[in-house]
């Protein structure tokens, strides 16, 4: 465990979630894996069903959907770049910036995500700089 929550006991990676009956490590990783789909079903999953005493795994799920918001909304910069194709002469270039600029962001998110899918899954509750405090503040509501 790392000390990153210094003001909270040790909390509880040991236990098995109420619905499938998984090790909290294992779901808290399912909502990072960068598997189309699996994150946000899982993370969703677990907010819905489990109690607010499984912080554990309640923190991982909301800081992967934060996560996922983010390189959507990412995404959708990069579309809004690719769109100004159709411009005359300098079209082409759009199309080639939001083409590097989507690539930079995917090799972020499968960096990122395999990263705190290790991490979770060894029992560690990692915080991401600015989500992760946000994560944190939902998941104790």
């Amino acid at each position: 465990m790392n000390d990153q929550f210094p003001d909270r006991k040790r909390y509880e990676v040991s236990g098995k979630t109420q619905t499938l009956g998984m090790d909290y490590s294992l779901a808290a990783c399912l909502c990072y894996l960068p598997i189309p789909i699996l994150p946000l079903a899982a993370s969703i999953l677990w907010l819905i069903t489990e109690p607010k005493a499984s912080l554990f795994v309640r923190f991982h799920a909301i800081q992967s959907l934060m996560v996922l918001a983010g390189f959507a909304a990412s995404l959708m910069v990069v579309q809004i770049i690719n769109f100004l194709n159709f411009i005359p002469v300098i079209g082409g270039m759009f199309t080639l910036i939001s083409g590097v600029v989507w690539f930079a962001f995917c090799g972020v998110w499968f960096v990122l995500t395999i990263m705190l899918a290790l991490k979770s899954k060894n029992g560690e509750m990692y915080k991401l700089p600015y989500i992760g405090d946000i994560a944190e503040n939902l998941a104790t509501k």
